[in-house]
């Protein structure tokens, strides 16, 4: 009877001893090299078996494929965020150069009055000064 949580087969090493030669790793690697394959490793989290110890294809893609749309979503979100900011930033700065542009008219409507009040004092006098 199987059990409620399946489990995964373990894959035994291969010891060199029951390697036939033509599998046999090449002298120049260790043993240590030999014990970190990605045999003797445990699954990946995402992998999913059956009752029957078999990998479990369809679980397994259904399962990935809401890990990645989770992770897309909070991925979009924040994309959306920084496009915000970046909105938020390019109006704040059109902003403050039509402010200065404003700023710098009404400094040469301000000197052009100015100009307008001295030029119409000079005509005074020179009006004085012929008469």
């Amino acid at each position: 009877m199987p059990s409620s949580s399946p489990s995964l087969p373990n894959p035994s090493c291969l010891s060199l001893s029951n390697m036939p030669t033509n599998l046999m790793p090449s002298p120049m690697c260790t043993t240590n090299t030999l014990s970190s394959s990605p045999s003797c490793e445990a699954p990946p989290l995402y992998a999913q078996f059956t009752s029957q110890g078999t990998l479990d294809v369809p679980g397994m893609l259904l399962m990935i494929t809401k890990c990645f749309k989770k992770w897309t979503v909070r991925h979009f979100r924040a994309l959306e965020d920084w496009m915000n900011n970046v909105e938020q930033w390019l109006v704040n700065k059109e902003a403050e150069k039509e402010k200065e542009s404003k700023s710098k008219l009404l400094r040469h409507v301000r000197l052009t009055d100015d100009m307008k009040d001295d030029l119409h004092d000079l005509c005074k006098e020179f009006v004085k000064l012929q008469g």
